[in-house]
């Protein structure tokens, strides 16, 4: 009996532990296209994004504590979203992103579903959703 205890609590504890993965979608103001973020989200507030934009430019980041971060006006439209995660990504042509999630429950992360904002360092703006 005390086995088959053991094995449920350990289960458990790694489904507690392990990273989801999923997708967003997000739509680009100045285009008007979709746009698809994959996700990795694991516990304990990390996790990684990816994305690519309408004009080819992948980006690659993660979450950052909101507290290390200075949202500073270079994203303008990010500044004033009121978001409680924040993701910053570089692109692969040298690109920079800001982002910030509104989550429904963050010790769940992104599969708990909420909207986000994004926005390049070049002023496009992409609104997210997570569900």
């Amino acid at each position: 009996m005390k086995r088959q205890i053991l094995i449920v609590v350990l289960l458990i504890w790694v489904m507690a532990v392990m990273a989801c993965a999923g997708k967003m979608k997000g739509i680009d103001r100045y285009s008007g296209k979709r746009v698809y973020f994959s996700y990795e989200d694991e516990k304990f507030g990390s996790g990684e994004i990816q994305m690519t934009m309408p004009d080819g430019e992948h980006f690659v980041g993660g979450i950052v504590d909101e507290a290390a971060v200075n949202s500073s006006k270079e994203y303008p439209s990010v500044y004033e979203f009121p978001g409680n995660t924040e993701a910053f990504l570089q692109g692969d042509r040298g690109g920079k992103m800001r982002c910030k999630f509104r989550l429904s429950d963050t010790m769940l992360g992104f599969k708990g579903g909420g909207f986000g904002l994004c926005e390049t360092d070049y002023g496009r703006v992409i609104d997210i959703y997570t569900r």
